[in-house]
């Protein structure tokens, strides 16, 4: 049975996938065991119909913007990442 402490200590994210057009909820699960859901999520979703089109991300539920997003041709990387890279886009000449 688990302690007020342990059950407030729980941070819950949810993993989505984009596979044709819209983002939809795949699993809810405590960031504590990001690593194996971010290590087979993309190993999983390669095997589908989807394959290398397919796209992820986790997100806090209730929050717009994700904190990490998943493509065959990026692998996982930090959302606050992506916005730096297209800042510096708009400012180039």
């Amino acid at each position: 049975m688990q302690t007020t402490d342990q059950a407030s200590a729980t941070r819950l994210v949810q993993l989505q996938a984009n596979t044709s057009g819209a983002w939809r909820n795949v699993m809810t699960f405590d960031v504590a065991h990001d690593d194996a859901v971010m290590n087979l999520a993309p190993r999983l979703f390669l095997h589908s119909q989807c394959g290398e089109n397919v796209k992820l991300r986790v997100i806090v539920p209730g929050d717009t913007a994700p904190l990490v997003d998943w493509s065959f041709k990026q692998g996982w990387e930090a959302w606050d990442t992506q916005m730096d890279r297209a800042r510096a886009k708009a400012v180039q000449p």
